[in-house]
């Protein structure tokens, strides 16, 4: 994932890391959170591309909702034949900043 960042403190930047750790952490991964993470790799081969692309805004609404020291304010979602990217803007719900975070799943063939 990539990290666009205007005038975002250390802070910002570990909330969006910690964002970023989420959402590519593979659901059962972590030990005793079966919870933790997403299903996103493992459906990208599986569906087609729309259904994709609902499935994967919803599973990015959900850790993003998660974490209360952000808002979502926007996702966005472009799913091709082998991987799917994703723009996602949160606000900081301490200052009022927003972020956004950019990151793409690749198929493992």
């Amino acid at each position: 994932g990539k990290l666009t960042v205007d005038t975002l403190t250390t802070n910002h930047e570990l909330i969006l890391a910690d964002l970023l750790n989420h959402i590519h952490t593979r659901k059962g991964e972590r030990v005793e959170r079966p919870e933790f993470g997403t299903s996103i790799h493992d459906m990208i081969l599986d569906l087609p591309p729309i259904d994709a692309e609902k499935v994967v805004r919803n599973e990015l609404t959900r850790v993003v909702n998660s974490d209360p020291r952000v808002e979502l304010v926007n996702i966005s979602v472009a799913a091709r034949e082998h991987d799917i990217s994703a723009e996602i803007v949160v606000k900081f719900l301490e200052d009022d900043l927003t972020a956004k975070l950019v990151t793409t799943f690749i198929a493992d063939l």
